[in-house]
């Protein structure tokens, strides 16, 4: 969705700003041409690409007259990927996105000779004055004073940017269809699942941020968020006038099919595979420590380094959740029950694992973070909060350490 990382300056992208620059300064001029009685206005969609930022394909208005020369691509999915505040920006919630307007052909070009994604066209079924209103509504939204809107990973992007225009220049003719790919009673985390589910480092990533927010069960319109299910519910979207309705698409097709296409799975990095033998190992030396000392004897300290690291990024991993639950205003990561676990004071308390003298307060604290990881596990069935079960050996590792660290020994 996130489509336009600005790589300007090292490539020919940096010509479309111009081009782009150029548009704007004639539609402030009053100079746009006038569209032709052959103009049309389709959606374009890009499947999913390989970066995080594309991963979940995009949208984008194409808008060809013929007879006037006009062939031009509108895209809400522009941000400035150069901005050295761009991480800080993106994590709070405050990156502002914008529309961009670029020559479809040189778009087209540079996109699908660096990225090689599918790409598909749905010619939209508008009369001349629906097509004319599309258009103005499109370049007055382009303009600088306008172009600008702040992006919200679900609820703010370039694909429901399409919907939103379509409502506003179309009015109450429009109907959005039915979305026939998402399952009834899908929530906005199972869409998101659905896009990364060749990709388990990003599974397991989106199972720490996305909060209780995500499980909310989507409508159509919501489920548009993503660029795919906007295309699947834009096929049966209708249009009502004079007491008729008929389909607001007139014709489909794919404009480019990669010979070689790529889902851009990256399976082979998986946490779980690395994440069940540490647990089963982590398990197994715990288990002969607390034994041994159970018997009277000295129990050996073999994972001391090795705890000290776990509960430093079990901190930090802590803080970024903790971050995106009050301080962001991303509503994706809002409710994040992670957070009872994921304690963000486990960066500071690691420094205890170095400890050859337990403490009550350490004894106290460890054993409150022990039962605080059995918990998702002891209720995972019940558990309000859709879980990765790349969590579960995660959730025994700390549960273990932090009995371990809670004995006095």
């Amino acid at each position: 969705m996130n489509d336009d990382a600005s790589r300007v300056k090292r490539s020919p992208f940096f010509l479309l700003l111009i081009l782009s620059f150029c548009l704007y300064a004639e539609a402030e001029s009053g100079s746009v041409p006038q569209l032709s009685a052959e103009a049309t206005v389709s959606l374009v969609t890009m499947w999913p690409g390989a970066e995080i930022y594309s991963a979940f394909g995009h949208s984008g208005f194409r808008v060809t007259d013929p007879r006037s020369g006009i062939d031009l691509l509108f895209n809400y999915g522009t941000f400035d990927f150069e901005d050295p505040l761009f991480v800080p920006r993106f994590v709070k919630g405050e990156l502002n996105y914008c529309l961009s307007v670029y020559p479809y052909k040189a778009y087209y070009d540079f996109n699908v000779s660096t990225e090689k994604r599918r790409w598909n066209e749905q010619i939209l079924d508008l009369d001349r004055g629906q097509v004319d209103a599309l258009y103005r509504f499109l370049m007055k939204n382009a303009l600088p004073e306008n172009r600008y809107y702040r992006y919200d990973f679900i609820k703010d992007n370039c694909a429901t940017r399409i919907d939103d225009a379509l409502v506003k220049a179309l009015g109450p003719s429009y109907a959005l269809g039915k979305d026939p790919v998402a399952k009834p009673g899908a929530s906005y985390r199972d869409l998101i699942d659905e896009y990364v589910a060749g990709r388990p480092l990003y599974l397991f990533l989106f199972s720490f941020v996305l909060g209780r927010a995500s499980d909310h069960v989507v409508t159509t319109r919501e489920a548009s968020f993503a660029p795919i299910h906007l295309m699947k519910a834009l096929d049966s979207a209708t249009l009502e006038a004079g007491g008729s309705t008929r389909p607001l698409v007139r014709s489909s097709s794919r404009l480019y099919e990669p010979q070689a296409f790529s889902d851009f799975s990256t399976a082979w990095i998986d946490p779980g595979f690395l994440l069940w033998p540490l647990a089963l190992v982590v398990l197994i030396l715990t288990g002969s420590s607390i034994l041994a000392w159970r018997k009277g004897r000295t129990a050996r300290r073999r994972l001391v380094l090795a705890d000290l690291v776990l509960f430093m990024m079990i901190g930090l991993a802590g803080a970024i959740c903790f971050y995106l639950e009050f301080l962001s205003v991303h509503s994706a990561t809002k409710g994040n029950l992670n957070l009872i676990w994921l304690w963000p004071f486990h960066f500071l308390a690691a420094w205890w694992c170095l400890s050859r003298r337990p403490s009550r307060l350490r004894t106290a604290y460890f054993g409150l973070a022990a039962i605080a990881a059995l918990l998702p596990l002891l209720a995972w069935p019940l558990w309000p909060q859709g879980m990765d079960s790349r969590l579960i050996p995660l959730l025994l590792i700390v549960s273990a350490r932090s009995l371990r660290l809670a004995l006095p020994f």
